[in-house]
């Protein structure tokens, strides 16, 4: 089982923890973890752009002029592209892609990042945050005295902030981005350069995630 040094609001060491195996020592997959970004950025797509087909424009489908004896070319209706207010040829038509990967296989390319976050030394546990009150800065002062620079991503459990203080003393702050455990994304966990992890989030991310 791999372990974790456990910190309070001051960055003292004050235990250990025991994180495991499955969640934060899990072998690298960089192709894994490249599909379920790529997988997640095409579900996140709406998917609404259109553009008028031929048979969608509302003109009249007499034809315009006679065929011969004008001087002008041959034209049958006005939805045609060349003219104003006509059709767009091969326009743009969205559409919603599906979900091309099981939850399981999610969810290990998360464990795939959130190990290598800890062999980086970029994870930190944290027993809780303590804020007393509505303050970004003491939420800044937790962070400089946690070592924590840079892309922060602060993992909570469910119920540990129930009045906000820790949410809106800390989404002012440059960089920060603070999640309620089991609710991350892989993008959340890529995109940052070092995640905060409270005792009670680690416990809901074992409980849920290896469930």
């Amino acid at each position: 089982m791999a372990e974790a040094a456990l910190y309070n609001c001051n960055g003292e060491k004050i235990d250990q923890v025991t994180l495991p195996d499955q969640l934060f020592d899990a072998a690298p997959n960089h192709t894994l973890v490249y599909q379920a970004a790529i997988r997640l950025g095409r579900v996140r797509r709406v998917g609404s752009v259109n553009t008028q087909r031929r048979s969608d424009v509302s003109k009249t489908s007499a034809k315009w002029y006679r065929q011969k004896g004008t001087g002008h070319a041959r034209h049958g209706s006005r939805s045609a592209s060349v003219f104003v207010g006509g059709n767009k040829p091969h326009g743009p038509h969205g559409r919603k892609t599906t979900d091309g990967l099981p939850k399981r296989v999610r969810r290990q390319a998360a464990f795939a990042v959130l190990s290598e976050r800890r062999r980086q030394a970029r994870l930190t546990v944290v027993d809780e945050l303590a804020i007393e009150d509505y303050s970004t800065r003491r939420f800044r002062e937790i962070l400089d005295s946690l070592e924590a620079f840079g892309k922060i991503l602060v993992v909570i459990g469910p119920g540990e902030d129930p009045e906000e203080r820790i949410y809106r003393s800390g989404r002012n702050i440059p960089g920060v981005t603070i999640r309620v455990a089991p609710h991350l994304s892989l993008d959340d966990l890529l995109h940052s350069e070092r995640i905060v992890l409270t005792r009670a989030g680690l416990n809901t991310l074992e409980e849920v995630w290896l469930s």
